[in-house]
Parts: C-alpha cells; sequence; structure tokens
C-alpha cells in the first residue's frame, strides 16, 4: 500500500492482514497519537529466499506469516523502538530534561502538574519513560509483574529519579531484549535468524 506520510507523522507498521487487509499504523511524534489504517484488496505476499530475507527488498517482519496476535506484538515493539529512539534524540546533547536522580525527576513532574513549571520536553521525556513499562507488560499479554520480575525490570526498564547516563545505559539494554522478541516473531513467521537472550520474559 503506498501511502504519504504527513508532518511529524512516523510509520510505525506497514503490512497485510489475516483478512486480506492493507494494515498502515502510524504514529504523530508530536502527540503520540497512533492511527491504524486499514484498505481491503491485499494481493498476496512476498515471497522469499532462504533466510527469511524478502527477494524485493521489502519488510521482512511485515509480511511473515504472524497471527493478529503476534502482529498486534511486533507493533508494541515497533512502537517502543519510536519511543527509545525519540528518548535518544532527546539525550543527544547529553542530557534528558525533566528527570534527575535522588527523586528529582518526581519532583519535576509535580512542580509542572501543580505550578506550570519546568519545559515541555522535560514533560514529554517523562510521559515517554512512564509509557514503557506499560508497554512491556503489555507484550507479556498483559499479565502482572511478581516481586522478583520487578526487581528484574526496574535493571532494565529507566525511570524519571535516574541520572541521563542511567537511562541511556538501560535503553540500550532494552533494544537487546526487544531485538529477542522480534527474533522470535520472525521465526514462528518462518524466517531464520539469531537467538538472543530475553530476561524479562517477553518472547
Amino acid at each position: 500500500m503506498l501511502r504519504t506520510l504527513q508532518p511529524e507523522e512516523e510509520k510505525l507498521y506497514a503490512g497485510v492482514d489475516d483478512f486480506g487487509n492493507f494494515v498502515y499504523i502510524t504514529r504523530n511524534q508530536t502527540t503520540g497519537e497512533i492511527n491504524t489504517q486499514k484498505v481491503a484488496g491485499a494481493t498476496g505476499g512476498k515471497r522469499y529466499a532462504p533466510g527469511g530475507e524478502a527477494m524485493d527488498g521489502g519488510d521482512v517482519l511485515a509480511d511473515l506469516k504472524l497471527g493478529a496476535a503476534q502482529k498486534n506484538d511486533l507493533v508494541e515493539i515497533q512502537t517502543l523502538n519510536s519511543q527509545i529512539a525519540e528518548l535518544e534524540r532527546y539525550a543527544a546533547d547529553g542530557i534528558l530534561e525533566g528527570i534527575g536522580g535522588a527523586g528529582l525527576g518526581s519532583l519535576k513532574q509535580a512542580m509542572f502538574k501543580l505550578f506550570g513549571t519546568g519545559s515541555e520536553e522535560g514533560a514529554q521525556v517523562r510521559t515517554i519513560i512512564g509509557n514503557i513499562k506499560g508497554q512491556i507488560a503489555k507484550l507479556r499479554g498483559g499479565t502482572s509483574f511478581t516481586a522478583n520480575e520487578e526487581k528484574l525490570l526496574d535493571t532494565y526498564v529507566p525511570g524519571i529519579n535516574e541520572h541521563t547516563a542511567s537511562v541511556l545505559a538501560k535503553l540500550k539494554s532494552l533494544k537487546a531484549f526487544l531485538k529477542a522478541k522480534e527474533n522470535a516473531l520472525i521465526i514462528v513467521g518462518g524466517g531464520k535468524t539469531q537467538k538472543a537472550e530475553d530476561p524479562l520474559g517477553i518472547r
């Protein structure tokens, strides 16, 4: 499906669902709103060379043989990767606004909420960080975390009461976990890929 992205619009997913519809999912980079567009009339899927590579150079993940739940997981992964990339862009100068160790992030959040002090960028950074943990829960099927899983999660998922260096280090590890989930989807869909560790249980 050919589609022109609008200003501040980012593609998260493009592919064909189980009912022969083109599916196109985008995210507004300013508001964070996610929109899904479906168009009937998709033709057959792409053909693959050995190893799962699309022969026409298309998006391999979008065209693998996956069920609706697995495709939804793929969308969650792409959304998380998009948010991680956005945090990394905010940290291009070495500093993430709106967060800080020793409870500073919570203080800045309260000051913004009660008095409107602080930057919009800082508020956006805190929102993105807050969304990440919830999206990981979705990848686990919406199940809650045990006490031990919470402790493990805190070692890999950033919080607002941390220094920028700590947040960026955790994002690097989190990207590896998301790759593990993505690899699992490729294998299930008929592709081949290298194995990766998955300590968060999101496989």
